[in-house]
């Protein structure tokens, strides 16, 4: 199983938004300040380069529902939050688990993101060899920030290849 989150840590998105928190302890009262906002723009667009990751790498892939909905929380409850479907209106959320005052948030199902989650997954079920464990590491590239792999089955290849920096690679 190729789990990115689950009910005992906090959900993807936070755990993205807070990149350096959660390394060894899984709990917000245990990190100094953690955010718990809405993530912004750019943790969205890291969140869909793992999951784009995730979904190309070998095993079956776990999504912790609500995750596909947009949802985020640092910690427990907040990890274990009732999901956001798109037919239920909501308040927003403006509580904290350390009891920390921030802003609100406006609570929403996030229609382009489920929308990037179904992609992903008809894209999967296109490719054989997506489903098939055969995996080819490619050339030593992690010292410039990259990570490169092949999925292939018979006359099938992808050359999946993932930028881990801020800067343009070739």
């Amino acid at each position: 199983m190729n789990a990115s989150a689950s009910h005992e840590v906090p959900r993807l998105a936070s755990s993205v938004y807070n990149q350096d928190f959660y390394e060894l302890q899984a709990q917000a009262s245990q990190n100094a300040h953690p955010t718990n906002n809405q993530p912004d723009a750019t943790t969205r667009q890291k969140q869909k380069v793992l999951l784009l990751q995730q979904l190309t790498y070998v095993g079956a892939p776990h999504i912790y529902g609500g995750d596909e909905m947009g949802m985020w929380g640092v910690d427990y409850l907040d990890n274990r939050k009732p999901l956001i479907w798109p037919e239920i209106n909501f308040n927003s959320k403006s509580e904290d688990p350390l009891g920390l005052s921030r802003p609100d948030d406006l609570v929403h199902f996030d229609t382009s993101f489920f929308q990037y989650y179904r992609d992903l997954i008809k894209m999967r079920r296109q490719y054989q060899s997506l489903q098939k464990e055969r995996l080819l590491f490619l050339g030593n590239l992690e010292n410039n920030g990259l990570l490169a792999y092949e999925r292939f089955w018979e006359d099938e290849r992808l050359l999946c290849i993932f930028n881990n920096t801020s800067e343009d690679r070739r």
